[in-house]
């Protein structure tokens, strides 16, 4: 973990005592922390659009989870080539505290992806987020 006094960059996150927090890990989509506070557990500090896990391995997990600050939104997948993949518009559900969009690594038509590098955007009413998600399939 560091700990700032200022606000760096969009990974640190606001702390109790004016400070900012951020989870220094070589791979922070394979990590989550845990504020805990007295007699309570606060929420995990997964960055939004941070996909987890990554890589997505689809003959082993069920699916990738993509935090987001919202209750709804579309998701969009394309490959590294932008050929549109995957599209769907979701009511986000909640996945260790967040608020995530899930995408089970398959096709609209339902076919499992192949192993590639894959952009996903997410379209969060006003805003747009982006973002990688690698996929191997063993």
């Amino acid at each position: 973990m560091t700990i700032s006094k200022g606000r760096p960059d969009n990974r640190y996150r606001p702390i109790a005592g004016n400070l900012f927090l951020k989870l220094d890990v070589s791979d922070p989509s394979q990590w989550v922390a845990w504020d805990i506070e007295r007699n309570s557990v606060g929420l995990p500090s997964v960055a939004e659009a941070s996909a987890y896990p990554n890589p997505f391995l689809p003959n082993q997990q069920n699916a990738v989870y993509i935090p987001a600050n919202a209750a709804e939104g579309d998701l969009t997948i394309y490959s590294s080539g932008m050929d549109l993949v995957y599209r769907s518009h979701q009511s986000l559900i909640s996945r260790l505290g967040q608020q995530v969009f899930v995408w089970d690594g398959r096709t609209s038509s339902g076919n499992v992806v192949n192993s590639g590098i894959y952009i996903f955007m997410l379209g969060l009413g006003n805003r747009t987020v982006k973002g990688k998600i690698a996929i191997l399939r063993r």
